[in-house]
Formats: C-alpha cells, sequence, structure tokens
C-alpha cells in the first residue's frame, strides 16, 4: 500500500479535494498544505505496511466479542456533524506518554503515534465503516486516513483505497482515501470534533443561539476558517473560538448577519444573503444546506440528505435574530 507521507499525497489533494467555496459551487480542486516549503515535512523512505483488516489496527482486545482495547478513550463532540443520520461512535488513542498540546485552544496538537478511530452505523445497528487518522510522523502531510468497510456478516472490515458506495443496502458511502483531506486539510492537527470549544467550552448565548453556532462550527467550520479550503474565496467565518465569549463577538456574527451575497448566487434569483435576520428563506445559511444534488449544496460532500433537525435550529435562530 502506498505510504501516505509522500509528496505525492500533496498532488492527490489538490486534484481531487472538494472544498466549498462559501458562496461559490463547490470547486474541482482545493489547496493542500505544501508539504514541499513545510520546514516540518518530511521526505518518503519508503513503504509502509498498514493494515488492510480493522483487526489489525488494535483497536479491539478482542475482535469478534468487539471489546475496545485498553487505552482507547471513547468521546463524543458537544457539536456532531451530520451524516445522513448514520450513528456515530469515537475513540482516540494516545502513544504510550503522548499529551496533546493545548497551547492554542482552538487547534489541539497531538503527538506522533495518536490514532482516531470513528465507527458509522445505521439506524438499525448495522455497522457500516470504520475510519482512521493516524499521525504517523511530524511532517504536515504525515497522517494516515482511510475507511475499513463492515462486510454483511460483521466479521471483519476490509480497508478500501477507493472507498465505497451503498454500503450494506443502504446509501452510505464510504470516501475513498484520498477525499479524507478535502475536510481534514483545513485543521493543523488534522483531527476534527476534539478541541477545547467541542470537548470544554461551549459556544455563546442562550442555548438557541449556542446550538446553531455550535452546528455551524461543526459541519461548516472545518472548511469555513482561516485555514480551511473555503478560503480565500470568501471572509465568511463558520468556526468558533473559545475567546469569543458573546454572539456578537462571533466571527459567524460578523461575517454572515446582513452580509450581501459576494459570489453565490440562487438561480431563484431570491437570496441576497448570507443571514437575513428574521428571514431563513432569503439566508443562504439556511437554504443550501437543505438543498441536495446541485451547485448549491452544502456541505458540497459526505451527505445525500439534509439535516432536518438541524435545519429547524438555522431556522429558529434565524427567526429570531
Amino acid at each position: 500500500m502506498r505510504s501516505p507521507r509522500t509528496l505525492v499525497v500533496a498532488i492527490l489533494v489538490a486534484a481531487t479535494a472538494c472544498g466549498g467555496g462559501g458562496e461559490s459551487s463547490p470547486p474541482d480542486a482545493a489547496p493542500a498544505p505544501d508539504a514541499a516549503s513545510s520546514p516540518d515535512a518530511t521526505v518518503d523512505a519508503g513503504p509502509v505496511e498498514r493494515p488492510t483488516k480493522l483487526s489489525q489496527t488494535g483497536l479491539y482486545s478482542d475482535f469478534a466479542a468487539r471489546t475496545v482495547a485498553p487505552g482507547h478513550q471513547e468521546f463524543t463532540p458537544a457539536y456532531v456533524l451530520w451524516s445522513d443520520g448514520a450513528v456515530k461512535h469515537r475513540w482516540l488513542k494516545l502513544p504510550p506518554g503522548g499529551s496533546i498540546d493545548k497551547s492554542d485552544p482552538d487547534h489541539w496538537l497531538f503527538p506522533i503515534g495518536t490514532r482516531l478511530f470513528k465507527e458509522f452505523a445505521s439506524p438499525d445497528g448495522k455497522r457500516l465503516e470504520t475510519r482512521l487518522i493516524e499521525r504517523t510522523g511530524p511532517g504536515a502531510m504525515d497522517y494516515w486516513m482511510g475507511s475499513f468497510v463492515w462486510n454483511d456478516d460483521e466479521t471483519e472490515a476490509t480497508f478500501k483505497v477507493d472507498g465505497a458506495e451503498d454500503i450494506r443496502g443502504t446509501d452510505h458511502d464510504a470516501p475513498a482515501q484520498q477525499k479524507c483531506w478535502s475536510c481534514h486539510v483545513g485543521e493543523p492537527g488534522r483531527i476534527l470534533g476534539n478541541s477545547a470549544v467541542q470537548l470544554g467550552a461551549t459556544a455563546p448565548g442562550p442555548p438557541e443561539v449556542a446550538a446553531a453556532l455550535g452546528y455551524l462550527h461543526a459541519n461548516c467550520g472545518h472548511c469555513h476558517s482561516d485555514t480551511g479550503v473555503a478560503r480565500p474565496d470568501t471572509d465568511q467565518i463558520l468556526r468558533l473560538s473559545v475567546a469569543e465569549t458573546t454572539p456578537e463577538s462571533t466571527r459567524i456574527y460578523q461575517t454572515t448577519i446582513g452580509k450581501v451575497l459576494s459570489i453565490y448566487h440562487d438561480p431563484s434569483g431570491e437570496v441576497y444573503y448570507r443571514v437575513a435576520p428574521g428571514d431563513p428563506e432569503h439566508s443562504a445559511i439556511f437554504i443550501r444546506p437543505s438543498v441536495r444534488g446541485d451547485t448549491r449544496q452544502m456541505p458540497p460532500i459526505a451527505t445525500e440528505h439534509p439535516d432536518e433537525a438541524g435545519l429547524g435550529i438555522l431556522r429558529d435562530w434565524i427567526e429570531n435574530l
């Protein structure tokens, strides 16, 4: 299997990743970190043997019994990314003696050897895929990401470099390996959902406002951020910082409310604002997540169905502005 610690990865990412462009249509390519110019980048020294079966990764001490091995800490982010209703479980394993660098509370950095597993199951309990992110070295691109797809009798999950579609009779798709970078490239620590905002601090404001801000942070903020693939196409920032202690101080408020669209235009010609206070039907931040199958869709990948509960959160917030 090809090692992720190669400059080839940077080329693949640039050629295949899908961003969001904020108000523009999803681009055909998204920028990736420049591994060649990164001060801590490393050049591949040869192939690295990677597990091809989930049973080989060490997640389970007893695979048949699904006993999670010691040292794998399960966690749930405060604000969850919509995945078409899939039931998800997440485990983080740090290397022996390793610790998370939290000096920047908005961007945690994880030690070499860190592993993050994320299991997706259908609402009726079918295991569909388990994703793995591992930090393999000190460089900006020294991460392995991939998906293991479960078989029908759940005796094993197998790594699929090209992903898989409609797994086990559902419409759930596992991403191709290089597509993983589409979302994770925008976070310096590469791991999403494991940060101060998600595991300690809370979004500012009363519950209905905090819920909307947290929803945007989890579902949009990894691309619409200072380092995300939606920049520099738009100045719209949908990521929270722990330093933002009131709704009005958030860049979500400052870059959306009452802001006229500068790039994206709804084909109907009726949507002119990122957020039109009191009017979700004329707010792009509400309309675009409600659409699937055309260039208006947000997020542009990894979802085939609108999140009705999430749309309700956004509607309530906008109507009460």
